[in-house]
């Protein structure tokens, strides 16, 4: 059900309970007006606490991405002191291009 109101593209909070109170709903079925006003007031609420479970979600992931390749660096790290070498050579060598590559992950993240 709905209360046939047009409500105005900027229109604030005090505008809409202006609107409200002089509908003739309102003025004929206030506990109906109520009601709509109430699940109105619970689905914003509802999609409110939503929004923040998934920016909560998105965070974690975020997260997560950060410690894989904080991870992954330091297994690249502990690979390059076995092999010195590879390091020293001067040659782009696997290790030496993952490790940069890492080091420039985390530090965009």
């Amino acid at each position: 059900m709905e209360v046939g109101l047009v409500i105005p593209s900027k229109a604030k909070i005090i505008d809409l309970k202006k609107l409200i109170g002089s509908s003739a709903m309102y003025k004929n079925d206030i506990e109906c007006v109520r009601s709509l006003v109430e699940n109105a007031l619970e689905k914003s609420k509802q999609e409110a606490e939503k929004n923040e479970r998934e920016a909560e979600i998105q965070l974690e992931k975020i997260k997560l991405s950060q410690i894989e390749k904080e991870l992954e660096l330091a297994k690249v790290r502990k690979e390059s002191e076995k092999n010195p070498q590879t390091l020293e050579s001067g040659e782009p060598s696997y290790l030496t291009d993952k490790l940069e590559s890492l080091v420039k992950s985390i530090k965009d993240s």
